[in-house]
């Protein structure tokens, strides 16, 4: 049965109204039969409003299943020729719905002549659905900017990911790796373990282990510290790296963590006149331009 919405949608398609069709089409509520004839239409701006919507539908806050993503990402076209709006629109959806292709090959985007900013967008899409692609991958501007550009919570392998810019030995690749490492760390989605044995190079017991107990005479207690590539990482049990107890290059003892402040020297701060010394051994406060 068809509605007067239908009609009004199939006439604005026809007319290839895209005001009307902007202001009709919500791209929460379009199922993708609607996006299917948006994007395959013959003109470029109808096209190109398709992929907009498709955009706005993915970053939603109603998240497609696996069935509505691969039935999303049945409907990309196989080509990156038109507009450079539009190729840029495509290479987000690529980026996206990469998983979803099901073997389907990639547009030939090398082959157009794509502005930088859009050949920058596909291959930051290529690179967050394949990180292997980084061993054929030439080092250069190119691939640094699509690198900087690049978030680990967009990566579909977040782990191999930064294993691969890591073991590339470019300096610019392995300073990503590490702003990666650390974003993966802070979202939860490396494992502690991982990004040690990653940078470190050394073995990191597989199991979960509990941190030790920690004494009240210092914070950090049983807290050793591993020297990586960038910075130093506490583990709560020795597994690798360089100890820092003992004696430094200079031969002057390390002074280690700071320690808190004992409750005997806040409660001496606490009694300390507003003005004049310090108080004395027995608790009472001395007068102002007394004998010290």
């Amino acid at each position: 049965m068809t509605t007067p919405a239908d009609e009004d949608f199939h006439d604005a398609l026809r007319r290839a109204d895209t005001g009307r069709l902007a202001d009709r089409l919500d791209a929460r509520a379009c199922s993708p039969d609607v996006f299917g004839r948006l994007v395959r239409h013959e003109n470029l701006r109808i096209r190109y409003l398709g992929l907009t919507l498709l955009t706005e539908r993915l970053a939603s806050d109603h998240l497609p299943d696996d069935v509505e993503s691969a039935a999303f990402a049945a409907l990309l076209p196989g080509s990156a020729a038109g507009p450079p709006e539009a190729a840029l629109v495509l290479a987000g959806l690529y980026e996206r719905l990469g998983p979803y292709l099901d073997g389907r090959p990639w547009p030939l985007w090398r082959a157009a002549q794509l502005p930088v900013r859009v050949r920058i967008a596909w291959l930051r899409a290529e690179l967050l659905n394949d990180p292997a692609m980084l061993r054929k991958e030439p080092p250069g501007e190119l691939l640094y900017q699509a690198v900087r550009g690049a978030s680990v919570a967009d990566a579909h392998r977040p782990a191999q990911l930064v294993d691969e810019l890591a073991r590339s030995g470019d300096p610019v690749l392995t300073a990503a790796a590490l702003r990666l490492a650390r974003q993966g760390l802070h979202a939860g989605l490396l494992a502690r373990r991982w990004s040690v044995n990653s940078w470190c190079g050394c073995s990191v017991p597989e199991t979960p282990t509990s941190p030790p107990r920690r004494s009240r005479r210092s914070p950090s207690h049983g807290r050793r510290w591993i020297r990586c590539r960038r910075s130093c990482w506490p583990l709560s049990r020795p597994g690798c790296g360089e100890h820092r107890t003992g004696r430094g290059r200079g031969g002057a003892h390390d002074r280690g963590p700071a320690r808190a402040p004992s409750p005997a020297a806040a409660g001496r701060r606490r009694s300390r006149p507003v003005a004049g010394s310090p108080a004395a051994r027995d608790g009472t406060p001395r007068r102002p331009g007394g004998p010290c």
